[in-house]
């Protein structure tokens, strides 16, 4: 009986002490398994990238925009452009540090005056390279967004500026700003200057802040553009029974427009359209120059007349071979002989050489022409011993301002020597000879410059018997010969032939024996 109560009491206690294990439930505690589960920690965000990129499309009617980041501390940075010109792709690099080979910003050449006042504070930089030129009224404009919490610059005192490699030595330069602020976003409103981006070139941006205020130049009122004035047209004057002149360019059915009947060759013209030729004269018909001042018409009459005087011989007489104007105004004339002789303007009847050149290599002077650096090119015509087909022959001299030294003397180039003309980079020369080939008829010589000592044709242009040549502001070639001109468009090769023949005829009718191109 006491066993049965000791049992009792035992039995009680142990399911009390069971119950209190597991407060009250009914259900049985669970059981330790031998495995053990540890909680997974939160991962971290990732940080942002420290710079981002992308590209802005620009529209030709409508504005376009593009956003990039959070970068660094959670910053974001947006490039606008208003409509463009042209469809253009702007790369757009959006960092918070300066780009590689950009100037600092507090040690820009243009401080503080123009770009920053005191303390120089960078916010952002925004990198732009277009793939197509681009131009237009603004600038592309930019804001940046700044992450929550950020202690914010005073966008009073925020400004943009830009830098061009291309112009390092200007620095940085100021073309936005102030700043206005919305929310945790500073904007800049896009600039008032015209602008243009070249091509694969890349434009740095950069949003700035100082502790003072600074004055955004206003600016400047884009001029309106002169307009390219139309060039005068340029004319053709040529030796056919009296000097005729052309209106350039030529065509198979171009009249002249007027004729200056008593006017002879050979013929030039100043920078001013006036006209030298050979002028009448009872007593020495083949040595008389004449001067006629503009604007030239059918009744011109020359303003002066005189001599070519000076040089010659008791057996040669000196005469009017090739005539051409300096720069200046001033007249070279080659007398035929041993000498090319210089006129000073203004002319009268009482003009005389003010100087000459001379050389003893010099004994046929004939062609005569200047470059844009005035030297002086003379074509001379040698004469050779008395015999059966013994034409003069020809070489070049080259006297360099003031004309006091030697000449350079090229070497001969054989037979016939005529007039000279002269562009940038070529003289031309005409050669009249006789024999039985067809460039024994005659050639156009055709030298490259500069001439030397050892200087030879480059190639010819068969031209029968030419007489005058001249070349106009296109580098377009006239040569004029006993059947006619022919007209060689530039630029004159080895393979060049006539674009245009004018003039048909024979030795007896229509011979254009000089001819010259001006106003």
């Amino acid at each position: 009986m006491v066993l049965r109560r000791i049992l009792v009491a035992v039995t009680i206690a142990g399911t009390a002490a069971i119950t209190g294990c597991n407060s009250g439930s009914t259900m049985p505690p669970p059981f330790f398994t031998g495995t053990r589960v540890t909680p997974s920690p939160t991962p971290s965000p990732a940080p942002n990238p420290a710079t981002a990129s992308g590209t802005l499309t620009t529209s030709t009617t409508t504005a376009s925009s593009l956003t990039l980041g959070p970068i660094g501390p959670g910053d974001m940075g947006t490039t606008s452009c208003l409509p463009t010109g042209v469809v253009s792709h702007l790369t757009v690099l959006f960092s918070l540090t300066p780009p590689g080979g950009t100037p600092a910003v507090n040690a820009m050449q243009r401080r503080p005056q123009n770009i920053g006042g005191a303390g120089l504070a960078p916010l952002g930089f925004f990198s732009v390279t277009p793939d197509v030129n681009l131009t237009g009224p603004n600038a592309p404009s930019f804001s940046m967004t700044f992450r929550s919490g950020a202690t914010l610059p005073n966008p009073a005192n925020s400004y943009v500026a830009m830098y061009d490699p291309a112009n390092a030595a200007a620095g940085w330069n100021t073309i936005a700003g102030p700043g206005t602020l919305s929310g945790t976003t500073i904007s800049w409103p896009p600039s008032a200057f015209p602008f243009t981006l070249v091509a694969g070139r890349t434009y740095v941006f950069v949003a700035f802040a100082t502790t003072s205020t600074l004055a955004v130049p206003t600016p400047t009122p884009t001029p309106t553009p002169t307009p390219t004035p139309t060039p005068a047209p340029q004319h053709l004057y040529v030796q056919v029974g009296g000097i005729q002149q052309f209106t350039l360019p030529l065509t198979a059915s171009s009249t002249p427009n007027f004729v200056i009947a008593n006017a002879s060759e050979p013929v030039a013209l100043d920078a001013n359209g006036d006209l030298g030729a050979s002028g009448v004269s009872a007593t020495d018909p083949s040595n008389t120059l004449a001067f006629y001042a503009a604007p030239l018409s059918g009744s011109s009459t020359p303003a002066a007349t005189f001599d070519n005087s000076g040089g010659g011989s008791q057996f040669a007489a000196p005469s009017v071979q090739q005539i051409t104007f300096t720069s200046a105004g001033d007249m070279w004339v080659a007398n035929g002989l041993d000498r090319v002789n210089k006129f000073t303007h203004p002319f009268s009847s009482a003009s005389s050489p003010s100087t000459f050149v001379t050389n003893p290599a010099l004994v046929g002077a004939v062609g005569v022409a200047l470059d844009a650096a005035q030297n002086l090119y003379v074509s001379n015509e040698i004469p050779q011993p008395p015999g059966p087909q013994q034409n003069p022959n020809c070489n070049l001299l080259v006297f360099a301002p003031p004309y006091t030294g030697a000449p350079i003397v090229t070497p001969r180039n054989g037979q016939g020597c005529g007039k000279l003309a002269v562009s940038s980079t070529q003289l031309f020369l005409a050669k009249q000879l006789s024999g039985t080939t067809a460039r024994d008829a005659g050639h156009v010589a055709v030298y490259n410059l500069p001439i030397t000592a050892t200087s030879m044709p480059a190639f010819d242009l068969l031209a029968t018997y030419p007489q005058g040549i001249a070349l106009d502001a296109a580098g377009n070639l006239y040569v004029g010969y006993y059947f006619g001109m022919a007209v060689y468009s530039a630029p004159i090769t080895g393979t060049s032939v006539p674009s245009l023949t004018l003039f048909p005829g024979s030795p007896s009718s229509l011979s254009p024996l000089n001819i010259a191109v001006g106003k």
